[in-house]
């Protein structure tokens, strides 16, 4: 594959501009989105290659230029939203990424000052204090076990100031008892949930309660990893065609729309060409 998206410029590159790198590129096929790897050698031109078990066959057919949908990695407007308040995020973990881990994540602080107490799991060993002073330079991301219970701030001190108490709210958040919680499966870790809406033709990992009357679509190509705490976890991959049926079962099962993608089209023109209005 000659071409790859680079998260640190925020676009494609091939693979001859490219520097070695184990986790700045990512597959361009935005049905992908898979982890990609510069590989050169004394024979063969640099070329781009997928980690074991990544990759789809119609990543090798890419070219830049046709389209760069605002869905693609770095894009999504809910992330950008999402960035400064008490949320949720998901870790894909192990050697063969089958495992996971759910954090709350909670903004960075814009004073030394108080600390706040966090419920990360059930019943009083899921209560953890925080010095405000830990995340005064950046967000922090902490592991929670699933449950029953919301999740989120449940004190804070009075040296907490007003302006970040508002960051704080809603402090407690929940997962959801019979339905899927869906995240962005752009990324290697720390994968945001989705707050809007999900895209067609983009990836993305659903986790539900193992008692919850959840059965995804086959359509959906679901690839379920490993259990963690009686919750399950599957990477999906929504079909680029707009399905109304579908979207509607998957509305069932997250509470989100589904939308097409903007996309915005690269024209390539001959110099001197007359200007279309």
């Amino acid at each position: 594959m000659n071409w790859a998206y680079d998260r640190v410029e925020r676009r494609d590159v091939s693979a001859d501009e490219a520097v070695a790198s184990k986790q700045r590129y990512r597959c361009p096929n935005r049905i992908c989105q898979g982890r990609v790897f510069l590989s050169r050698g004394d024979y063969r031109r640099a070329h781009f290659k997928h980690y074991p078990g990544e990759g789809k066959p119609s990543c090798e057919d890419y070219h830049p230029g046709l389209y760069i949908p605002q869905s693609a990695p770095n894009f999504h407007e809910d992330e950008r939203i999402q960035a400064d308040r008490v949320g949720f995020e998901l870790d894909i973990v192990g050697k063969r990424r089958l495992d996971w881990n759910l954090k709350l994540r909670i903004p960075r602080s814009d004073t030394e000052h108080g600390s706040i107490v966090m419920r990360l799991g059930p019943g009083p060993d899921g209560l953890r204090e925080l010095q405000l002073r830990a995340i005064r330079n950046a967000a922090g991301a902490f592991d929670v076990i699933p449950c029953d219970e919301p999740i989120g701030i449940v004190q804070c001190t009075p040296g907490v100031p007003a302006s970040y108490r508002e960051k704080l709210n809603p402090g407690s958040i929940t997962l959801p008892q019979s339905t899927c919680k869906a995240f962005h499966a752009t990324g290697i870790s720390r994968l945001r949930a989705v707050g809007s809406k999900l895209y067609w033709g983009v990836s993305y990992y659903f986790i539900w309660k193992t008692s919850a009357p959840v059965s995804l679509p086959a359509f959906l190509n679901p690839e379920e990893i490993n259990q963690n705490h009686g919750w399950r976890c599957a990477r999906i991959t929504l079909p680029n065609t707009v399905d109304d049926a579908l979207a509607e079962q998957v509305r069932d099962l997250t509470r989100l729309e589904t939308t097409r993608s903007k996309a915005i089209l690269s024209i390539v023109v001959p110099t001197g060409s007359k200007e279309i209005d």
